[in-house]
Parts: structure tokens; sequence; C-alpha cells
């Protein structure tokens, strides 16, 4: 079975009308990524750019592919993180 990279973002709440804290999640669509490559960018410390790197090798042949792939996960992550997201990257 083909291990994937995952990234989960969280962040703590407190919901207004009942005053309850609660953890919010979101995920970022990256994608499908073999074992042996989701396991090198989960040991790497950078993750994010071990993945970015990975795209740019398998889609040289479309530069602007892998590109707006990328500055869209870059945008994505930037918007959620200034909500108070923070990020994890799994394998699932």
């Amino acid at each position: 079975m083909s291990m994937n990279l995952y990234i989960q973002g969280s962040r703590e709440i407190i919901v207004k009308s009942t005053g309850k804290e609660e953890v919010q999640y979101t995920s970022v669509d990256v994608w499908q990524t073999p074992t042996d490559i989701t396991r090198t960018i989960l040991k790497s410390d950078t993750p994010i750019e071990e993945y970015f790197k990975w795209v740019r090798t398998i889609s040289e042949d479309d530069e602007d592919f892998s590109n707006n792939h990328i500055n869209e996960i870059k945008d994505t992550i930037s918007v959620y993180e200034r909500e108070g997201f923070i990020f994890q990257y799994l394998e699932i």
C-alpha cells in the first residue's frame, strides 16, 4: 500500500455562542506521492520545500504547471497561517 503525503492544519477556537473550546482542521491538496518520496519529505527539516523540489522534478516538461501548483499551495498555507492554523506534515 502506498503512503502519501498529507498536509493538515489545525487551530484552537472558542465558539462565541457556547464559550466551548474546539479544534478546527483543514488540509491542503497535494499530489499523490510514492511512499519513498513521502518518507523523504517527512524526514526533511523543511518538508514543504522538499515536496516542492519533488514537484519540480516530476513536471520538468511543464514548468508553468508545477509553478502554479506550488504557488497555489504557498498561497493557501499563507492564508490559513494568518488565520492561526499550524500545519503538520503526515503520511496517510
